[in-house]
């Protein structure tokens, strides 16, 4: 079956990193969910919130059926709210987006770096596993602010609706909104912003006396209304954005 060229929307909330990739990569970034799942894990005598990788999916062809190809949890959509397929808990799998001809374009992206925060900082350690893992090398990379957390757009044009996640593929239709979310499940009961981001400082090698936070938002870079309304979680606060390296 031959696929027709469609939009779709990537939108990333909470704990997830992007990285430039290494050459010959000489465009697009790379990007990481740290598996936050530990209730026990500490850094600097803090205890971290524990993680939770959850991908909500809207506009998915083949409904139901598709989504238990995803080991997925299917909402009917009522009214104005549009049907949904949510895998939770993902961990450890490599994501492949749809891909696009859409040119890459990261003019409008400002995250928090995380080596200006902590110019200690050398690399990734070895053998760290993650949540997630995929590449970005086409689209329109975007950030914005909601409840003072930086989240991530990628608008994904003339793409081929195809979506992977570990061995299993769906197909998506025009205008389907993909939220990948690494956040706690359900709000801590202590908003500690160090107890989100810090989870950051866990990944990386020369970061045991790092305990920066990025400042808060800039005015006017507020996300437009209802793109992360599903699928929050406990993500909210600076603590809980998205970052860049380096």
């Amino acid at each position: 079956m031959t696929l027709s060229a469609i939009k779709v929307t990537i939108v990333f909330i909470g704990l997830v990193h992007f990285r430039t990739p290494a050459p010959p990569a000489t465009a697009g970034r790379e990007v990481l969910l740290p598996l936050a799942t530990s209730p026990a894990r500490t850094y600097a005598g803090k205890k971290l919130h524990p993680h939770r990788a959850d991908i909500v999916i809207t506009g998915l062809d083949g409904g139901l059926t598709a989504c238990k190809t995803l080991g997925g949890i299917w909402k009917s959509g009522t009214g104005r709210k549009p049907a949904t397929c949510t895998v939770e808990g993902v961990s450890e799998k490599a994501i492949t987006l749809p891909a696009s001809t859409t040119p890459f374009d990261a003019s409008g992206f400002r995250l928090p770096k995380l080596k200006e925060l902590c110019p200690g900082i050398s690399d990734l350690k070895p053998g760290l596993r993650h949540a997630a893992s995929f590449a970005i090398t086409a689209g329109t990379l975007q950030s914005c602010t909601h409840d003072g957390a930086w989240v991530s757009t990628l608008d994904l044009d003339s793409a081929l609706g195809k979506l992977s996640i570990g061995t299993a593929t769906v197909t998506l239709k025009d205008g389907a909104v993909v939220k990948i979310v690494n956040a706690p499940p359900v709000m801590p009961a202590h908003a500690e912003e160090e107890a989100h981001f810090w989870w950051y400082y866990t990944m990386y090698e020369g970061m045991t006396t790092c305990s920066a936070l990025p400042a808060k938002a800039p005015a006017g870079s507020r996300c437009p209304p209802g793109i992360v309304a599903h699928g929050l979680h406990g993500a909210s606060g600076v603590g809980c954005s998205n970052t860049d390296y380096p």
